[in-house]
This record gives C-alpha cells, sequence and structure tokens, in this order.
C-alpha cells in the first residue's frame, strides 16, 4: 500500500519553482563561463576548444579508472573482513569476479596505504605472488604454505595465486 502524499502549501512550491528556476540561471551561467575558458585557453595555446575539452575529459576517465582499481585494494587489502563481496564489487566498478582480484596491483596498495596512513591488515596479494615465486622456484613446501594463508576468512575457499603482471 502507497504511503500516502503529504499536502504541499502553495508557498512551499512557489519556493521549489523559484529555486529550479535559479538553479537553471547557474547552470546556464556556468556553461556560458566554461565555453568563454575553453576558447581563452584555446586561443591562447593554438588548439581547438573540442580537443583540449576532450583531453581533460581522458585526464578525468584516467583518475577515475586509478581510482576505481584503489577502492577494491582498500577493501581487500586492508580490512579483516571484506566491506563487500568480490561479485558486489565486479558489479558496481565494472569489472568481472576475477577482474576485482587481478584489477590492482602493489602500485594502488602503495598508494591506499598513504591515503590513509597505514599498511594493509591482510597483504593478500603479496602472499599470492609469494606462492607464484615459490612456485617457479619448485618449492612445492612453501607453495603450500603461501597458498594456505591466502585463504578467504570469508568463504573458506582457496583463492588460487595470481598471474605476475
Amino acid at each position: 500500500m502507497p504511503a500516502p502524499e503529504a499536502a504541499v502549501s502553495d508557498e512551499e512550491v512557489d519556493t521549489a519553482v523559484r529555486l529550479a528556476e535559479t538553479l537553471t540561471g547557474d547552470i546556464a551561467e556556468l556553461r556560458e563561463e566554461e565555453t568563454f575558458r575553453l576558447e581563452a585557453v584555446s586561443e591562447a595555446l593554438g588548439v581547438d576548444p573540442l580537443l583540449l575539452a576532450l583531453g581533460g575529459l581522458k585526464t578525468q576517465k584516467k583518475a577515475v579508472d586509478a581510482q576505481i582499481r584503489r577502492l577494491p585494494a582498500y577493501d581487500r587489502e586492508f580490512h579483516d573482513s571484506h566491506l563487500c563481496g568480490l561479485e558486489e564489487l565486479a558489479r558496481h566498478s565494472g569489472h568481472t569476479f576475477s577482474g576485482v582480484r587481478t584489477g590492482y596491483g602493489a602500485k594502488e596498495i602503495q598508494a591506499v596505504a598513504e591515503q590513509i596512513g597505514r599498511q594493509p591488515n591482510h597483504p593478500a596479494r603479496q602472499r599470492r605472488q609469494d606462492a607464484m615465486s615459490a612456485a617457479k622456484e619448485g618449492a612445492p613446501g612453501k607453495v603450500r604454505a603461501a597458498v594456505q594463508e591466502t585463504s578467504s576468512p570469508c568463504s573458506g575457499r582457496i583463492a588460487p595465486p595470481l598471474q605476475g603482471r
């Protein structure tokens, strides 16, 4: 059963209309300022404003992609119990289940550590890399020990070692 709608006074409607008009005007003003800024920079550099805008968006995209790699690293490496499951991280990050585990590396882990001011609680990636190194060296006891350390405390399954990047 839907909740009953609250009565809205004429004064509240007028306030909402004025706010919408103000916001619309502000947005138009911001667009005009951005167009002016792009044209000024374009003339100063001798570059088409479209190319400047695309370059700026490409830079933003790289920053967002880096953040999308750092957030799973934060979840997987810096918490005793993971905040989110791999499936959920995959769905929200646009990666596959495996891509969440392999989508970040030492660089992202270090960036998170610097940002939050502490080292990882469970450096799972390092343990998996140690297992891969031990496997390459042909040391089965070291491999077994390293793989046992990569067991997920949540699922009880053993996480397979990652391929080196």
